[in-house]
C-alpha cells in the first residue's frame, strides 16, 4: 500500500461523520501541518525545477511527497485533490488562469470547489502553509472566484476550527499575539530595539515543525517591504531589514538557515534563526565571519557588512 493510500484510509476514518466542508477544512489543515515547501525546487536551477514540477504526479511521486514532508504547488494540489475525492467531496486542480501563459514555465496550481449551483471557491493550501504553521487565520480557504457569496462565514469557520481543534480555550489563533507583539514593539524608542524584540518573540506561537521557506515568506509578510506595510512594520522601517539566505553543506546535502540584518546606526545587527532554541537569536558579526570559514555561505550581500569589509581592506593596505 503506498503512502497515498495509506493516508487516505486514514482520513476517511478521521472524517467520519464530518460534513462536506469540514472533510475539506480537516484535510486542509492536516495536510499544511505536515507540509513543508521544497527547498530543492525553491533554490534550484531550471533544470532541476523542470524536473521537480514535471514529476509532481502521479500515485508514486506524490506518496514520496507525503513521506519527505514536502512539495510544491502542484503536488500538494494533486494530493489534496485525491484525497478529498475518495472521501467523496469533488475539489478539483487547476492551473491558475493568471500564469497560464507560455512564458510561464512553472504555473501556479490550487484547488477549486464547485457548489451544485455552480459557484466556485479557491482553496490554496501552497500559500497557506506558513499561516497554518503559524496558528493563524488562514487567508486562502474558500475564496470566492466566480461569486460574491461567501462559501462559509468568519464565525462559521472559527466553529469548524474549534471542533477539529486548530484552535481551543486556550490556544486561540495567533493573529491576536500579533497584534499584542506590535503594541509591545512601539514602546521601544529605538529602531534597533524594536527590531530586536520582534526577532526574538515572533517565532514564540509556532509550528517547530515549519519549513525553511515558509518561515522566510511568513517573515516578509510580517516585516512587509519598501513598498508595501507588513503585519508588524511600515515601509521605511522594512527597508532597513534585509533577509538573507545562508546555506552549508552537511554530509553531501545543503542546510539553510535564515540570516537577518538590521540596518543599525553603527554597523549591521545580525540574528540567526535557531533551530534548537526556535527563534532568531544575535549573532555577532565576528562569529558570522567564522561561521563563513567552516563552510556558510550567504546567498545575498549584506549592505554594511560589505561597506565595513573594504574599509578593512583599505586599511590593510
Amino acid at each position: 500500500m503506498s503512502q497515498l493510500t495509506e493516508y487516505i484510509e486514514e482520513t476517511k476514518k478521521k472524517t467520519k461523520g464530518l460534513n462536506e466542508i469540514e472533510k475539506i477544512r480537516y484535510v486542509y489543515l492536516d495536510l499544511g501541518k505536515r507540509f513543508q515547501f521544497d527547498l530543492k525546487f525553491a533554490f534550484g536551477n531550471s533544470k532541476t525545477k523542470k524536473k521537480i514540477y514535471t514529476n509532481s504526479r502521479g500515485e508514486e511521486n506524490l506518496s514520496e511527497c507525503l513521506v519527505q514532508k514536502t512539495g510544491i504547488c502542484k503536488s500538494i494540489s494533486l494530493i489534496f485533490e485525491n484525497v478529498l475525492e475518495q472521501i467523496d467531496v469533488p475539489v478539483k486542480s487547476i492551473v491558475d488562469p493568471e500564469e497560464y501563459t507560455g512564458n510561464r514555465h512553472y504555473p501556479h496550481m490550487y484547488n477549486i470547489y464547485t457548489t451544485d449551483d455552480g459557484r466556485q471557491y479557491g482553496f490554496d493550501l501552497q500559500r497557506d502553509i506558513k499561516r497554518i504553521k503559524a496558528h493563524i487565520r488562514t487567508v486562502h480557504f474558500a475564496t470566492p472566484i466566480n461569486t460574491n457569496q461567501e462559501l462559509i462565514s468568519r464565525f462559521e469557520l472559527e466553529q469548524i476550527d474549534k471542533k477539529l481543534q486548530y484552535i481551543t480555550n486556550k490556544v486561540y489563533y495567533t493573529d491576536e499575539y500579533l497584534e499584542l507583539l506590535k503594541t509591545h514593539m512601539n514602546l521601544y524608542e529605538s529602531f534597533e530595539e524594536k527590531a530586536k524584540f520582534m526577532l526574538e518573540n515572533v517565532e514564540f506561537y509556532c509550528d517547530s515543525n515549519m519549513g525553511y521557506a515558509d518561515r522566510k515568506w511568513r517573515l516578509e509578510e510580517l516585516i512587509g517591504n519598501g513598498y508595501k506595510d507588513g503585519k508588524l512594520l511600515q515601509p521605511k522601517e522594512a527597508r532597513k531589514i534585509h533577509l538573507i539566505d545562508c546555506c552549508q553543506e552537511k554530509n553531501g546535502k545543503k542546510e539553510y538557515q535564515l540570516l537577518v540584518a538590521v540596518d543599525a546606526k553603527k554597523e549591521e545587527e545580525l540574528y540567526l534563526f535557531s533551530d534548537q532554541e526556535k527563534c532568531f537569536v544575535p549573532l555577532s558579526i565576528e562569529k558570522f565571519e567564522k561561521m563563513k570559514q567552516e563552510g556558510l555561505e550567504n546567498l545575498q550581500g549584506i549592505p554594511k557588512l560589505k561597506k565595513r569589509r573594504k574599509q578593512n581592506q583599505e586599511k590593510e593596505r
